[in-house]
């Protein structure tokens, strides 16, 4: 589950200055208002929204669906069909989607590598426990003289959306993942680069952690910070789903909300054990309130999803915050 995008979303047809801009909801209830407050940030853009769209809600039921099915499911944002056909056009171009027609009709379909970042993106969203650890650090080694900047960038881009951090100009490092995993993630970067890593082991750890070490280079202040903000906003989404009765469209909207922007967070962020952190750590209440809300949002939202996916539509997705496998 993972986005590239920098586009511009849009609701409706409004326009300021050659750019469609949100209009007003077409209820003023709270959760619509809510609803379109989250759509008129700048980047929560159509595409982006697809991609959390495609991994959260269509992922546990199929592999691929119609583009009138993604129609019903972006009209709650107020996306313009018109950007929606953009955004999925432009997915396609970049190899994150494949398309067929039937008659009139197209379907999407996420591509095997677009499925596989998917699946490893899921284990880090809805996790609401911290990765064992043993103590080590896996270190890959960007400085080689057979890497070039842009090779460089592209793996440092990718291992970055998998967990790992900066620890110097040209070493990123990553607590939750062994090497023959690092080794599998650069395959997919460039399967014929081989990239040198290994593993590291802090002496002295309990003084590093005390001297602020990791605050900074794992920019702790602006991850607390991050979710802090995830904490203030789906709080007032919490206190919508739980006093007023929504229907299935609102419950869908606020759950791909909710996990698009615990994406954000946690995909560009390392991947991080308990050891590592401080003891009133603002993610844990973050996960707290996902745990909580995810589920009701998704009993709420099933039987929504059941009549526009054209599918029995779970309430309860296995793997997600705890739910039974």
């Amino acid at each position: 589950m993972t986005a590239h995008a920098n586009d511009t979303s849009a609701r409706g047809s409004d326009e300021v200055g050659g750019i469609e801009r949100p209009a007003p909801p077409a209820t003023p209830d709270r959760a619509g208002s809510l609803v379109a407050e989250w759509v008129s940030r700048p980047d929560n853009t159509a595409r982006s929204v697809l991609v959390t769209i495609f991994g959260d809600t269509i992922l546990p039921v199929s592999t691929g669906v119609w583009l009138a099915q993604l129609f019903r499911l972006t009209d709650v944002f107020g996306f313009s069909h018109r950007l929606v056909r953009t955004s999925m056009y432009r997915l396609a171009s970049e190899g994150w989607l494949t398309s067929e027609r039937s008659g009139r009709q197209s379907r999407y379909e996420l591509t095997g590598p677009a499925r596989e970042e998917s699946d490893e993106a899921s284990g880090r969203i809805y996790r609401s426990t911290h990765p064992d650890w043993a103590g080590t650090w896996c270190l890959v080694f960007l400085d080689a003289p057979h890497l070039d900047v842009g090779l460089r960038d592209r793996f440092r881009r990718h291992l970055g959306w998998h967990g790992f951090t900066t620890f110097g100009r040209s070493v990123l490092a990553s607590p939750a993942t062994s090497t023959a995993r690092a080794r599998e993630l650069c395959r997919l970067v460039d399967p014929a680069v081989r990239v040198p890593m290994g593993t590291f082991e802090f002496s002295d750890l309990d003084d590093v952690v005390a001297d602020g070490f990791f605050d900074t280079t794992l920019a702790l202040t602006e991850l607390t910070e991050a979710y802090a903000g995830f904490v203030d906003f789906h709080d007032r989404v919490e206190r919508v789903a739980t006093r007023d009765e929504l229907d299935g469209s609102a419950a869908f909207a606020m759950r791909t909300m909710l996990i698009h922007d615990l994406r954000r967070i946690r995909l560009r962020s390392a991947d991080l054990p308990a050891e590592l952190l401080p003891a009133d750590w603002a993610g844990t209440v973050a996960d707290e309130l996902a745990g909580r809300l995810y589920p009701l949002l998704g009993r709420l939202a099933a039987a929504w999803l059941s009549d526009v996916l054209d599918v029995t539509y779970p309430t309860s997705i296995s793997g997600r915050f705890g739910a039974a496998s």
